[in-house]
């Protein structure tokens, strides 16, 4: 399984090691990058390198070890030079330091480089990830690994509360037009200061909503409002109230996003808010009808009460 072990030192140094890969490509990127030739997939990395003072990096492939030095700027990318491996096992080592001269007033922060790492172990399960802050007086060591992606996360938030919390969950995955759906929805009438509601969008954390989180929303409220009619309970759903009761964690994969605004922070597809509306109306309203006793007591808390 894919493994990636990341370490950041004093000096906006970062080294990368990663195995488990297609390490035979990065051959290739390199190949490609000294012949001007890269592909746009390799954009993201050759950015990487180019805003670097220096980069080495070492390829261990089939008993056999590649590595090179890469100049200032991603310039002067040297030969690659070929030698006996390091270890039997196939993997891609970078090495790599911010250029000061860009980079005069910035200092890399563990906190936020380990907070894009959980979303990349989030979004890619089964991904082994180990973060390493050497950089500071005090070591600090993260692992990210979650197989089954936002379920798992979800599972580590909620297992920090009581054994006697009333927590109860939907998992929902489907594939409709074109989309995959994860979603992770744990209904609860206690802890609300501790609620999450976090989304992504293909590798995008949608931090200001959007589309995914509406349709989610707009599917309980249809739900809860389908049980209490049922029950003939009047209620009241207010956002605010909902989103003190409930733990969401939900990933939409597919080739196409459209975003509301410049920045990739919220979804604005009504289609796909429309399709996750309908998807987890259904799995919500199975989900009360299978446990009534539940779905009436968390249903009872949004009754709208005669005075």
């Amino acid at each position: 399984m894919p493994r990636f072990e990341i370490v950041l030192y004093a000096g906006n140094r970062i080294s990368i090691r990663a195995t488990g890969i297609d390490v035979h490509a990065y051959k290739d990127f390199v190949r490609c990058t000294k012949e001007n030739k890269q592909s746009w997939e390799d954009f993201g990395l050759a950015a990487f390198i180019a805003l670097g003072s220096k980069v080495d990096i070492k390829i261990n492939e089939n008993g056999r070890l590649y590595s090179c030095h890469c100049g200032q700027g991603g310039l002067g990318f040297g030969e690659m030079q070929e030698t006996a491996a390091e270890g039997d096992e196939d993997f891609v080592a970078f090495d790599h330091t911010l250029d000061a001269e860009i980079f005069k007033e910035f200092a890399a922060s563990y906190e936020h480089i380990t907070r894009t790492l959980q979303r990349l172990a989030i979004l890619n399960p089964g991904l082994t990830i180990v973060a390493e802050d050497k950089a500071s007086a005090e070591l600090q060591r993260q692992v990210f690994h979650f197989p089954h992606g936002v379920f798992d996360f979800l599972d580590r938030h909620t297992s920090f509360f009581d054994s006697w919390s009333e927590l109860n969950r939907v998992d929902i995955m489907a594939e409709i037009n074109g989309y995959g759906y994860r979603i992770g929805i744990c209904l609860c009438r206690d802890y609300p200061a501790l609620a999450i509601f976090r989304t992504f969008a293909r590798m995008d954390e949608t931090i200001e909503g959007g589309s995914l989180n509406q349709g989610i929303l707009d599917g309980l409220r249809l739900a809860m409002k389908a049980f209490a009619l049922k029950k003939e309970i009047k209620v009241q759903i207010k956002t605010k109230d909902l989103l003190d009761q409930i733990h969401v964690a939900a990933a939409v994969s597919g080739s196409e996003f459209l975003y509301r605004g410049s920045v990739r922070n919220a979804l604005d597809m009504p289609g796909l808010r429309k399709d996750v509306k309908h998807l987890v109306k259904a799995h919500v309203f199975a989900y009360f009808e299978a446990n009534p006793a539940f779905a009436q007591k968390f249903v009872k808390r949004f009754e709208i009460r005669a005075w």
